[in-house]
């Protein structure tokens, strides 16, 4: 009966880390989906002085390549998400972490590097004009 007891116990722990694997997974996918980060996001209030930031992301809800645009400058590479936060590596391969805070549909916060509490909004860039008769 002790090695029926055993594979019995080890069976169980099997199950519950099969189930947790699962649920961790969905609970991932579904913060990535509410996330929505493929698209154009623009700084709300940038800190006194400074130029807005636009960030374009395109590619799968958890990777793909961005545009980093603020005035004149443009960076572009890679993004990925680790974890809840947000890694851009450039041309150069430099990597850049920040922290991804989701406040709401088509509000993020990014806290890191140059963007320190910055908060951003998605912009909708699929206007379609009415016709008018």
């Amino acid at each position: 009966m002790g090695r029926i007891g055993l594979l019995f116990g080890l069976m169980a722990i099997a199950v519950i880390l099969i189930m947790w694997y699962s649920r961790t997974s969905t609970a991932r996918q579904k913060w990535l989906a509410s996330l929505e980060l493929p698209g154009s996001w623009a700084q709300d209030a940038p800190p006194d002085g400074q130029d807005p930031v636009f960030l374009s992301f395109n590619g799968e809800l958890s990777k793909g390549s961005y545009e980093f645009r603020q005035q004149d400058a443009i960076k572009q590479g890679s993004w990925r998400i680790s974890q809840s936060s947000l890694i851009l590596s450039d041309a150069s391969g430099d990597e850049f972490t920040y922290e991804i805070r989701y406040f709401d549909k088509g509000k993020i916060g990014l806290d890191g590097e140059d963007l320190d509490h910055q908060t951003f909004s998605k912009q909708t860039d699929n206007i379609v004009p009415l016709r008018r008769t």
